[in-house]
């Protein structure tokens, strides 16, 4: 009997999950009544006419966004076991493991929560504007992938880390005053940080043979 199975489930990315779903809920509660019953999410122009979704659905499409994306991760293993695929790293690193999903669950719930204040001040019209609080999202996602590649320990990951981490700071500087720049930024930081988490390491071994 494999005792380890039973440990490596990420309980503390599950209770950070717990947690951010229990703010958006209250978050939600607590401005229910300043929302619309219809949330126009589209003008009327030219031949369509205006688009509208209930409260309700605005309300829950972050909270259930977080749910499934964790149940999702919680079948892997079994859909693993299923399918009769080996993991990508052999029994002793269960532990790395857990840490990677603890990061993603702890980045998807800072994302996603993020963007649910953002979805209901912008549905109320009060607190910061949605473009601001998407800028600090991605600062959120650049500080998580940081994490999750210092959990991976890619090769030349101390760089990827530091421009990860520098450019999640760099755009939560610039989210405030300049949200659209920021997005801009978070997003050529990001794609140049999996381009080379992905790059680097085929680069090295290239040389290597040479």
């Amino acid at each position: 009997m494999n005792i380890r199975s039973h440990s490596s489930q990420p309980v503390i990315g599950y209770i950070i999950v717990v947690i951010a779903l229990a703010g958006m809920i209250c978050y939600s509660l607590l401005f229910w009544d300043d929302m619309p019953a219809q949330v126009i999410t589209r003008q009327a122009a030219g031949r369509h006419g205006a688009s509208a979704v209930p409260r309700g659905v605005s309300a829950a499409a972050m909270p259930a966004t977080l749910l499934v994306c964790t149940l999702l991760l919680m079948l892997m293993p079994l859909w693993n076991r299923l399918v009769g695929s080996t993991p990508l790293r052999p029994g002793p690193d269960q532990r790395q493991q857990t840490r990677i999903w603890t990061a993603i669950l702890a980045m998807l719930s800072a994302l996603l929560l993020t963007l649910h204040i953002g979805i209901t001040d912008m549905c109320t019209g009060r607190g910061p504007q949605f473009p601001q609080l998407a800028a600090y999202g991605m600062a959120v996602t650049l500080i998580g992938l940081a994490a999750i590649t210092a959990i991976l320990r890619v090769r030349a990951h101390r760089a990827i880390v530091m421009g990860l981490a520098l450019g999640g700071a760099l755009v939560a500087a610039l989210a405030h005053g300049l949200p659209r720049a920021a997005m801009t930024v978070g997003t050529v930081i990001m794609l140049g940080g999996i381009a080379a988490a992905t790059l680097l390491p085929q680069l090295r071994n290239d040389g290597g043979r040479r």
